[in-house]
């Protein structure tokens, strides 16, 4: 085993520098299958999680030669896997919110969905988001997976990164409790 990650990591990056596309395939060698039996989890096909991959390789490269990253602060597995997790999430989300609309309202078309998303909000609705943007940022994540994308606690789990599922049921009844309570100060409740 390496015995600087962070520091063979910074010479990795120098290398794909220097040598472009030559050195990129080291890195993909290295990562692919852990990075499949990563994505898997995530419940998409095998051509989907393949898919993410070459699109984490992508960004990585393109973010190394344009400069924008010169310096990593985690192991290069682990920034190439946030990377990853994004892009499955988005995956994921694209496939979910077709399928319920066409659920919901099989007569109306996908691209007729930006009629929905600029109805204007109710008071109570307002008031609700606002108290939501109130949260932290991993309670806002947490809530959205599972209230509006409708993700299983198992899929949270995996693309938040929490060690079992009765860490994410906790952690969602927390982020919920804090909720409530931000909106009993409100006026409406």
């Amino acid at each position: 085993m390496e015995e600087n990650p962070i520091k063979d990591s910074q010479q990795l990056l120098e290398k794909i520098r220097v040598e472009g596309m030559s050195a990129l395939e080291e890195v993909y060698r290295e990562y692919k299958t852990d990075f499949l039996n990563f994505a898997f989890r995530f419940g998409l096909s095998e051509s989907d999680c393949l898919d993410a991959y070459q699109d984490v390789m992508i960004a990585f490269y393109e973010n190394v030669m344009e400069g924008k990253l010169t310096t990593l602060t985690s192991s290069l597995k682990t920034y190439l896997f946030s990377i990853g997790k994004y892009n499955l999430l988005n995956q994921l989300k694209a496939k979910n919110r077709i399928v319920k609309t066409e659920e919901i309202f099989p007569e109306i078309e996908a691209t007729e969905n930006d009629y929905f998303e600029s109805i204007e909000l109710s008071h109570r609705q307002q008031v609700i988001e606002t108290a939501f943007q109130q949260l932290g940022e991993q309670c806002r994540e947490l809530l959205t997976l599972f209230y509006y994308h409708r993700y299983p606690i198992k899929n949270i789990q995996v693309a938040m990164n929490y060690s079992n599922e009765n860490t994410v049921k906790a952690t969602k009844s927390r982020c919920m409790k804090s909720l409530k309570s931000i909106l009993e100060k409100t006026e409406i409740y």
